[in-house]
This record gives C-alpha cells, sequence and structure tokens, in this order.
C-alpha cells in the first residue's frame, strides 16, 4: 500500500495504522479524543455502554472511537476530514503534546524519503526545460549554418576586386603615357606632361562587400 502523507484521506482500512501511531497515547483519555473529533456526546457515552463489562475495556472503546472516526460519523467531517495531520491536531488538543509532536515527525520523515509524495509538477518542469534547451540549441545551429552559407568567400571577394583593379590600371596606362617616353605601347592619343594614375595608396576596403568597390566602375581619376 502507498504511503500516506500528512493530508492523504484516511478511512477504517487504515485502523491499524493509525492505531500504531497512537502506541504512546493514553487510552484512557479516548473520551477527550472523541468529543475532539467531532463524534457526539451520545456516541460517546454510547461506546462506553457497548463495552461495559469486557476484561479490555479501556482497549475496546478506544478502538471503536477510533473506528467511528475513521467513517466519519456525526461531525467528524466539520471538525476535520480524517488525515494524520488532523489526528496530531486532535491528540494535542488532549493534552498530549509529545505525542501528537511524534505523529508530525513521522509523517514528515515519510513524507522525505518517499518518492511518489514529491510534487508530479517538478518532473515536468524538468522535461519542460530540457525541450526549451534543445530548441534553443537548434536554433542556433540553424542560424550559424545559414549566415555560413550566405557568407560570400573573402578569397573570392579579393580576387574580384584586384581583377577590376588590374584592368583599370592598365587602361589608364596603356591610354595616356607617351610610347617615345615611357616605351610602352599607346593605344590612346599621348598627351605631354601629364599621366593620369590610379592611387593605389588611396584605395582601402574598409568591409568585405561589394557595394565599397563601387569606385571600379568609374572612370574618373584623382589629379
Amino acid at each position: 500500500m502507498a504511503s500516506n502523507t500528512a493530508t492523504s484521506d484516511l478511512d477504517i482500512a487504515h485502523l491499524r495504522l493509525v492505531l500504531s501511531k497512537l502506541q504512546c497515547f493514553s487510552k484512557a483519555r479516548w473520551k477527550d479524543f472523541g468529543l475532539k473529533c467531532g463524534l457526539y456526546y451520545n456516541t460517546v457515552t454510547a461506546i462506553a455502554a457497548n463495552n461495559a463489562g469486557k476484561p479490555e475495556f479501556v482497549d475496546e472503546c478506544f478502538r471503536e472511537c477510533i473506528a467511528r472516526w475513521l467513517k466519519r460519523e456525526d461531525d467528524v467531517d466539520e471538525v476535520g476530514e480524517p488525515t494524520l495531520e488532523t489526528l496530531a491536531a486532535i491528540v494535542e488538543e488532549t493534552g498530549d503534546k509529545a505525542t501528537a509532536k511524534k505523529i508530525r515527525n513521522q509523517f514528515k520523515e515519510n513524507n522525505c524519503k518517499d518518492p511518489a509524495t514529491k510534487p508530479a509538477h517538478c518532473s515536468l518542469l524538468w522535461i519542460v526545460m530540457l525541450v526549451i534547451i534543445v530548441l534553443v540549441i537548434i536554433v542556433l545551429a540553424i542560424l550559424v549554418l545559414t549566415i555560413i552559407m550566405h557568407m560570400p568567400s573573402m578569397f573570392d571577394i579579393h580576387d574580384e576586386y584586384a581583377s577590376k583593379l588590374r584592368d583599370k590600371y592598365n587602361e589608364a596606362l596603356t591610354r595616356y603615357k607617351d610610347p617615345a617616353v615611357n616605351k610602352f605601347p599607346a593605344a590612346g592619343p599621348s598627351v605631354q606632361g601629364y599621366v593620369p594614375f590610379i592611387p593605389l595608396i588611396q584605395i582601402i576596403v574598409k568591409e568585405y562587400r561589394k557595394e565599397d568597390a563601387d569606385f571600379l566602375h568609374t572612370s574618373s581619376t584623382n589629379e
């Protein structure tokens, strides 16, 4: 049978359990217990009459009183439904604080040892947390892969810039330099005293993006 917690409902099937919890309780106080737990005075009187003349009168009266409490007779539910917690409170009201404290300590120990008494939401919380962690890892992995796949190759960009720069520079040299002075064949008219060129030292690529190489598409040069 599963362990009973402090607030688990008790019934007549738990008679032996309750009697074991009350081993240190004075059975001579059975009337006080009966009245404190919600039994009517007439019921307590009837219990005494039912067991009158028996060799173990006190024990029998005490046992019947506990049984009626577990059956929830009279105003038992009004005082408090039968539980170990209610049992400890009733015993304390009769004046036996030591036994009440012992009962409370016992069900506290049982609650700590019994894994079934742990809140069910704790396990559910761990599952939810693990699922969230896994989802976050998956999303981050997809994001990283997407960035890597769409990131242009650094070497490809450099090659593209270098090719366009070389073509532009060669075009400027062959168009304006004087073959008589520079010994280079000219594709265009010769110009004396002025040889425009592309100042390489001023070409700075700030970011590896195609937008930064727009200057390669212009035909103007700095004087």
